[in-house]
This record gives C-alpha cells, sequence and structure tokens, in this order.
C-alpha cells in the first residue's frame, strides 16, 4: 500500500492487486503494540490515501499468478483474467512464517502464530483453550497478547533466545502473570489419547545449538504457538529470474538478480521493522516512477534512493529451531538382531 500510494503521488497510473478481500495485508491481523491499537490505525489512514487517489485501481480477491516478459503479468480476480502489461512491477508479497521442528510439530493445535492470530481477528474463531508459546521473536509475545485477549490460558512461553531484549511486548505479557523460559524450547509434542490433538508439550533447556537437556517440564495444553521466523514469498520474483539465497550469519534469505524494470520492497526484501518496510517500499516507487518516460521530468529532482540501511537486527528469524529427538537404543534388540544375522 506504502509502494502504491508513493507511485500515485508523483503521477503514476497504478494498478494494486491484492489476494485478500480486504486492503491492509498482516496489519489486518497483526499486533504492534501491546494495546493492540497501532496496526489497524495504520490500516485504516493508508487505505484512507488509496481511496483518495484517482491514480490507483485497486483488485481485491485477485491474484497475479505468473510473471511473463517484459512484465507481463497475468491477474485473475474471480471467473476474469486480467492480461497486465505493466511498465515497471513492485513486488511487496511478503513472507511465510515457517514452523519449529520438534517431535510430533505436525498434530492437529500445534499452528504458527500468524494463523492464530488470523483465526481470532479475521474470522473471530478461538483455537484453543490452553495455549503454550514456544517464540525466538517479538510475535510470539504479541501473539500471546491477543490468544490472552480471546480468553485463551497461556501457560507458559519457551524463549528461544539466551538473552531476549525486554521489549514492551515481552513486558505487557510477563505483567499478565504469563511464565517465560528462556533459552527453553519445545523438545516434543504429545498426542492424546485417541491421537488425533495436542495434549501437552514437554519444555527443555538449551544446552547447545539444536541440543536440549535430558529432562525437562511437561504443559498441559491444547494450542501450541510457534513464532520462529520467516521465508520470503520467492515464487513469483524468482520465476521473473530472481535468484534466492541463504545468509547463515542472519538466518535470512536474500533476494537478487532482478530483472529490468522490477523491483521488491518489504518482508520479502528482508525488511521488518514498520519503519523499515514502508521506507523500503517509498524507495521501490521512487525507483519505478524515476524509470517511467512519462513522468521523469516531475520527479527528475528527484535523486533515486540508496537501498534502505541492514534491517537485520529486527529480524524475527531464529538461526536453529531444530531439535531432534534423542532414541535411546534398546541393547537387548539389538543383540538379537546380530545373533540373528549371525545364523
Amino acid at each position: 500500500m506504502t509502494a502504491a500510494i508513493q507511485a500515485a503521488e508523483q503521477g503514476a497510473k497504478v494498478l494494486l492487486v491484492d489476494e485478500n478481500p480486504i486492503l491492509g495485508g498482516s496489519l489486518a491481523y497483526s499486533r504492534l503494540d501491546a494495546e493492540g491499537t497501532q496496526a489497524e490505525a495504520l490500516r485504516q489512514a493508508m487505505i484512507a490515501d488509496i481511496e483518495s487517489h484517482a491514480n490507483i485501481d485497486v483488485k481485491l480477491d485477485a491474484a497475479c499468478n505468473g510473471y511473463f516478459g517484459d512484465n507481463w503479468l497475468p491477474v485473475i480476480q474471480g471467473k476474469r483474467l486480467y492480461k497486465v502489461r505493466a511498465k515497471e512491477a513492485i513486488m511487496c508479497v511478503g513472507s511465510l512464517e515457517q514452523q519449529a521442528v520438534f517431535h510430533n510439530n505436525d498434530l492437529p493445535g500445534v499452528m504458527m502464530s500468524s494463523a492464530i492470530q488470523r483465526l481470532i481477528k479475521l474470522y473471530g474463531v478461538k483455537p484453543g483453550q490452553k495455549a503454550v508459546v514456544v517464540t525466538g521473536n517479538d510475535e510470539g509475545y504479541a501473539t500471546a497478547l491477543d490468544m490472552l485477549d480471546a480468553g485463551i490460558e497461556v501457560v507458559a512461553i519457551a524463549e528461544l533466545r539466551d538473552a531476549a531484549p525486554e521489549s514492551e511486548l515481552m513486558q505487557a505479557v510477563s505483567q499478565r502473570g504469563v511464565r517465560i523460559l528462556s533459552n527453553h524450547a519445545v523438545y516434543a509434542a504429545k498426542a492424546s489419547g485417541d491421537k488425533k490433538h495436542l495434549a501437552a508439550v514437554e519444555i527443555r533447556q538449551q544446552v547447545s545449538k539444536g541440543t536440549c537437556a535430558d529432562s525437562g517440564e511437561t504443559f498441559a495444553c491444547d494450542l501450541l504457538c510457534m513464532a520462529v521466523g520467516y521465508t520470503p514469498t520467492y515464487q513469483l520474483i524468482c520465476q521473473a529470474g530472481g535468484q534466492l539465497s541463504y545468509n547463515d550469519d542472519t538466518a535470512m534469505f536474500t533476494l537478487s538478480k532482478l530483472p529490468k524494470a522490477f523491483q521488491i520492497a518489504g518482508s520479502v526484501n528482508a525488511n521488518w521493522s514498520v519503519n523499515a518496510v514502508c521506507g523500503d517500499a517509498q524507495r521501490a516507487a521512487a525507483i519505478a516512477v524515476n524509470r517511467l518516460a512519462e513522468t521523469v521530468e516531475r520527479v527528475s529532482a528527484m535523486a533515486e534512493p540508496a537501498p534502505i540501511a541492514d534491517d537485520s537486527a529486527n529480524s524475527p528469524n531464529y538461526s536453529w529451531p531444530i531439535f531432534p529427538i534423542r532414541r535411546v537404543r534398546n541393547s537387548s534388540i539389538s543383540m538379537k538382531i546380530c545373533r540373528s544375522k549371525t545364523l
């Protein structure tokens, strides 16, 4: 939305395509502050700006499902296919949340934080009664506050980081009496008696990268929230010729080698804080408008901006949320197997 507003204000005609039924992307369900008001206020302000611009054409419930040469973009809305030839394309396609890896992490009731927030905020669904959170970022605390506001008991938070900065969101969760276990991870999820749902999780202290202590504490719950990081929604960008790379030091993916007349912005471009995401969108829009022949005179005094400063310090990606279960080998069974092979 920021990129569309910026480009329209510089005189460009903009087609804004959103796959959702309402504008706002993650602002429609995310929590940015302890009070839970900032995201919706920002979303409404942007919607007002978009609706006031005659240069912006919005298509909701629409999807761009491919990229072809010279910015030929098929946009599908309902039963209609629009063949769009864009002089400049800006992809603000966001990122997809990734799950933590541990035993039984595919049980019903084990969910990612963004899924829980969508159910609560967009659909009015209470996804559980008693929850545990495993997190390596502030979004876990934001989701914990959303769950508490929805009447869900949050019994514990397994904080993967050893020394997480005490943010406003963390303080708000702590003040509401939630137990926070630093440098701890979910070692395993346990199924209910009928094996159809989550019944409890075992939380253990981390002793090294990807390794937990020999024993821990079990918490009964029917909902586990995972907030450990994101990967960019790279598919359309890679189809256009972009290259996806991974940086072990920052635990982030990056996209490079983009085609001409093609920009990316936001979390897909490894920007995470609201200010960095909006600033990156303004940068991409300024570059795109400057390259449009019919508007170059209007913005000729506007220098092509430098890339947004590194936002890796605000990355929600925890470097190694992978905790394999250790199985004890049964020596008597091993001996029988060896003997049978000998015979």
